[in-house]
């Protein structure tokens, strides 16, 4: 069992365990008051969680497609201390649907390359993007985000190549961008991203950019890291 300071949750159902990545991203959402939340592929539910924390009025959908995932990600919400309204959908994004509109969409989604032979297990589910490839997901955000809403996910450098090009062919923009550094030493490790229409009066070309340090070596966490993630970890 992971414990946070206000929750705590279990993973060991879930192909992907609780990871860094989750924990900056619904760490990283700002500036936001959303009434409906979406979270897409869910897991053990981490970022709801971290959400229903942030925005204690919110309703917050999660979307899971492994059924012993999306069951202990219930049982997860079932046991926080919130009083957020939680709904589990076990199924496909692919082909998800809801007549609610959401303020807010958020998803760690998979991005792993891989060959497409290999078993489908939990793991490959919850990690490979055959299963859920960007522009799928961008299709089926767009087609639920309420007309100011935004769409928060966190992504590897590597496979960006056509991220721009999505965009520009969904009619979504880069509002803000998280640029996340490991150490001093190492080459970016990932990109959070807050994307929005750019129908919206707050469209602009030039994103609001920002970088996060990690630690500066094993163990020795950056302040900028610790501020960011104090109201979760306990350590901090």
């Amino acid at each position: 069992m992971f414990h946070f300071k206000q929750f705590s949750l279990e993973d060991d159902q879930c192909g992907m365990k609780v990871g860094v990545d989750s924990v900056i991203l619904g760490a990283w959402i700002k500036n936001v008051q959303p009434k409906n939340i979406l979270d897409v592929g869910t897991g053990c539910g981490i970022l709801a969680l971290m959400l229903a924390q942030k925005f204690p009025s919110s309703h917050i959908t999660a979307v899971e497609i492994e059924s012993d995932a999306a069951k202990q990600a219930s049982q997860n919400f079932n046991n926080a201390p919130f009083s957020n309204s939680f709904v589990v959908e076990n199924g496909d994004f692919n082909q998800f649907y809801s007549t609610t509109k959401f303020d807010l969409i958020v998803s760690n989604p998979p991005y792993f390359k891989e060959d497409s032979k290999q078993e489908c297990t939990k793991r490959s589910l919850a990690r490979m993007s055959k299963y859920l490839p960007l522009k799928n997901f961008l299709v089926s955000a767009n087609n639920c985000l309420a007309t100011n809403g935004s769409i928060y996910i966190i992504y590897p450098v590597e496979q960006l190549s056509d991220f721009n090009e999505l965009l520009t062919e969904y009619s979504l923009y880069i509002h803000q961008q998280l640029t996340v550094l490991g150490n001093p030493n190492s080459k970016i490790k990932r990109y959070c991203f807050e994307l929005k229409r750019k129908s919206t009066l707050v469209f602009s070309e030039n994103p609001i950019r920002t970088e996060l340090l990690i630690e500066y070596n094993r163990g020795n966490y950056t302040d900028e890291y610790k501020r960011l993630t104090q109201d979760f970890y306990l350590k901090f």
